[in-house]
This record gives structure tokens, sequence and C-alpha cells, in this order.
């Protein structure tokens, strides 16, 4: 059945919409109008038209001009729900179409698994330089300059306009109010961990100790011994290094020596304590054996490695 109003057909047996001029159909705010358009318009299920000029309300996916809104997130990096993720890794968004930075707009990084709580860890605006769009504008990168914690849950928000289309038309995505379907949870501390400026050689509560990474250690005689601690602060950036007492050296430092680091770790030669043995000699640990010696002269030359306590 087709329908005619004076003459012309509007509808016809196709249900197709047909108008060469401006035809209109209601009055107010139910009033549509269409320009010009010989085609196939159709008002379904999801779709409204509320009479606001420029306002078209739709539950799927709107395709204009080869651009699709709204802007979907088809993967992350981490993947949803993931857990024993790196505590420094990047955050990666694919996109499911070519985008750009918008004007305005923010992410961020919140502790939880959701966005009724949580504490904000991180925030990133439009022109910040720790995100980066790769292939094409299909990627972003999210780079925090704030390590995750460990045994913790994470998830993001993004705000419509951080990103958007390559047509300025476009607002860009939101997904604010559903943070909680992107989370992730960071792994679990262990022995041997990368962590607080050296590495995690054991865990006794309520101390970590932490002993700094095998390029901080130095070969010195007993006066200097100290120059392992500047050492270690160059190179980790953390304070509060010192080189341990002989039964510090043995228990946690010789019985968690496989922990100090990726291999090599360690030396497999003597380290010297801070612990003295009279004026002229001092005491060290043989790490061949874990045996500590007393009586070794000051001036002679071995390994020092300096050590550090986090209380947690």
């Amino acid at each position: 059945m087709a329908i005619k109003i004076s003459g012309t057909t509007f509808i016809d047996d196709s249900r197709n919409i047909n108008s060469v001029g401006i035809s209109t159909v209601g009055t107010g705010s139910s009033r549509v109008t269409l320009n010009g358009i010989t085609g196939i318009a159709s008002v379904g299920s999801g779709i409204t038209m509320n009479g606001n000029t420029g306002d078209i309300n739709i539950s799927g996916i709107l395709t204009v001009g080869q651009l699709s809104v709204p802007i979907s997130v088809i993967s992350f990096d981490p993947g949803v729900g993931s857990t024993a993720v790196g505590f420094s890794s990047n955050i990666i968004l694919n996109f499911n179409q070519t985008v750009g930075f918008g004007s305005t707009g923010f992410i961020q990084i919140h502790t939880g698994l959701n966005t009724t709580g949580g504490t904000l860890v991180e925030g990133f605006s439009t022109n910040s330089t720790r995100t980066t769009l790769t292939n094409g504008g299909r990627n972003l990168i999210v780079d925090p300059t704030n390590n995750f914690g460990f045994v913790s849950s994470f998830h993001l928000t993004m705000s419509s306009g951080f990103v958007s289309a390559n047509d300025s038309n476009f607002a860009g995505i939101n997904t604010v109010g559903t943070a909680q379907t992107y989370f992730f949870k960071t792994k679990s501390l262990e022995l041997g961990d990368s962590y607080e400026g050296g590495f995690l050689i054991c865990k006794a509560s309520p101390v970590r100790w932490v002993v700094s990474p095998f390029s901080a250690q130095v070969s010195r005689n007993w006066y200097s011994r100290n120059d392992a601690n500047t050492t270690a602060q160059s190179v980790s950036g953390c304070t509060g290094w010192f080189v341990p007492t002989v039964s510090q050296l043995q228990n946690p430092g010789y019985l968690c020596r496989s922990f100090w680091g990726p291999s090599p770790c360690y030396s497999s030669a003597r380290y010297w304590s801070s612990t003295e043995d009279g004026a002229t000699n001092a005491c060290l640990v043989q790490f061949l054996t874990g045996t500590a010696y007393g009586g070794s002269h000051k001036p002679n030359t071995w390994c020092v490695r300096a050590f550090r306590c986090v209380t947690y």
C-alpha cells in the first residue's frame, strides 16, 4: 500500500519515505521534517526524534559520513579483569575506528573496581604528555607516572571529549559510570620482585628487606664501604640505603641470595659488612659458603652491597 498526500507518494509499497522538497509530519515538539531526502528513512525501535533541532537519540550505532558514534573501545591491555598485572604497565585502549584527541575531557585511574569509591591514582587531560595515539589513531597508550601497588584493584574512567572522531562535530566516548567493566588487579608481591629501588629479598612483617641492584655493587676497602649507599641511591633514585651488619648480611642476605635480582645477582666472593672487629679489622661473609669471618684487615678490597628496609 502506498500513501499519497496531494497526489504525491510519500510512503510507497517498499516502505520508503520519498521527498523531493520539504515534507513535514506533525506539529510542535513531535514534528519530523524531511528535506529533500529520497531513500529509506526508518524510525524503529530504539530511535526517537524528540523535536529538538539536531537531536537524535539512538540505542545502537549511528553512522554518518563514514564516522560512527559512539566511538567504542573494543579491547584493553591489560585485558578486562586481568590479574597479576605488572605494577608499572601501560594501559592501551584499542578503538573501533580512527580517533583524535578532543579539546576537553580526562582519563582517570582509581583504586577499586567501580566508580562509586576508590582513590584517584592519577589523572590525564587531553594535552597530557603521558597519553599517545598510535596505530593511525586506533590505539591510545596511557603511561602512568605512578607505579601500581601490589595486590590492588584499579579501574579506568574516561569522560566525553577526551578523544573524538576526526570530524569535530562528533563528541567523544564516555565510559563514566561503566568503569567497572574495565578493571585489573596487580600481582602479588613475591621475593625477587623489583621493588622500592632494588629487589625484595625478605618479607618479615612489618619490614620488607630490599637489596640494591647488581649495578650498584661496588668493590671497596672497609673505610669506603659507604660508597655502596651513594651508588645505590644514584642508581635507584631511592634513599635510606645502608651497609648491613654481619648478622644481617648472613640473614636475610646470604640465605636469600637467590632473590638478589636476575642472574648474575651476586658475586661468589667476600662481602664486607658494617661490623667492626677491633681497630684495624672488620667482619665479612664468604658467599661461597655463607660463613662469617672476623679479623679481615680494613684496607682489603671486597664487594659491598647496600640494603634498605621498607615498613608496611
